[in-house]
């Protein structure tokens, strides 16, 4: 894996499972739609959440990123709030990076792994600045449905 210039290190058979593992069960590969400059553009994501931040600093050790904290609301208790931390990787090529090495250990979220590795493929295939067709906006309702 690379981030940017910087050259990581390689990942064991065991760091890619741990890694798939987590975003199949605490992350989420999603494609939305956001207005930048007065254009709508998609962002791809892949991240991770979780309570405890040591975990996901071990998740950025191996993949990079970075963490956020968020706090998220428990359920039936408008009044009682958890801390959360967020992994998130936004860069195209990173993410083109971790898909293609998690791929083969992703489970549940394989397909929309599969649909936006095809998306960031065809985008990083074109020249910087290249407008959006309609079949790109789509991705994310695409993803939804899977």
């Amino acid at each position: 894996l690379s981030l940017g210039s910087e050259k990581m290190k390689i990942l064991t058979d065991a760091e890619l499972a741990w890694v798939a593992c987590a975003i199949d069960s605490e992350g989420y590969i999603m494609a939305y739609l956001v207005r930048c400059r007065g254009n709508v553009v998609v962002r791809p994501v892949i991240g991770i959440t979780n309570t405890n931040v040591e975990y996901l600093s071990y998740a950025k050790e191996l993949i990079g990123g970075s963490i956020c904290k968020k706090t998220r609301r428990s359920q039936g208790n408008v009044r009682s709030t958890k801390q959360c931390y967020a992994l998130q990787i936004t860069s195209q090529p990173i993410i083109k990076d971790v898909l293609d090495q998690i791929m083969s250990y992703l489970i549940i979220k394989r397909n929309k792994g599969e649909l936006l590795l095809e998306w960031i493929n065809n985008r990083l295939n074109l020249p910087y600045n290249t407008p959006y067709e309609v079949e790109d906006y789509s991705i994310g309702v695409r993803m939804q449905l899977l």
